[in-house]
């Protein structure tokens, strides 16, 4: 299990880290009936991000959680502002891996149920030297 508290924290924490990589980036409130389109809105100057926070019990990250309301609003804003939608996956050890939805979305409609061993090319570390203006 993650060393994050809940998934509050963690989201905090990746809008956090964003920040100090010169991104302006805030959780976005859940509605009155407790949705969301997604947990994070990061903008700079390479672009716009819609980032869902999950939480991963054990090393795994269930498909069935990507919820139709955020694949939804992350298509939209490809297709509205050029943006990208993203799952950030809170790993065992505090490892934050940022994946594309479309990969995520190719491999469910492969067949695949879940995706364990996440590449480290996909470390949240490395996303941010590609994507931050710093």
């Amino acid at each position: 299990m993650s060393n994050y508290k809940s998934a509050a924290e963690f989201e905090e924490t990746v809008a956090e880290i964003l920040g100090e990589h010169g991104f302006w980036a805030t959780v976005i409130p859940k509605g009155k009936d407790g949705s969301q389109p997604a947990d994070i809105i990061a903008v700079n100057h390479k672009g716009i991000h819609l980032i869902d926070a999950k939480l991963c019990d054990g090393a795994r990250f269930k498909f069935n959680r990507m919820e139709d309301n955020q694949l939804s609003a992350m298509d939209m804003i490809s297709e509205k502002a050029n943006g990208r939608g993203w799952f950030a996956l809170g790993y065992p050890g505090n490892k934050i891996y940022m994946v594309e939805k479309f990969k995520l979305c190719m491999l469910r409609d492969a067949g695949a149920k879940s995706i364990g061993n996440v590449p480290d090319s996909l470390r949240i570390e490395g996303w941010l030297r590609e994507h931050s203006d710093k």
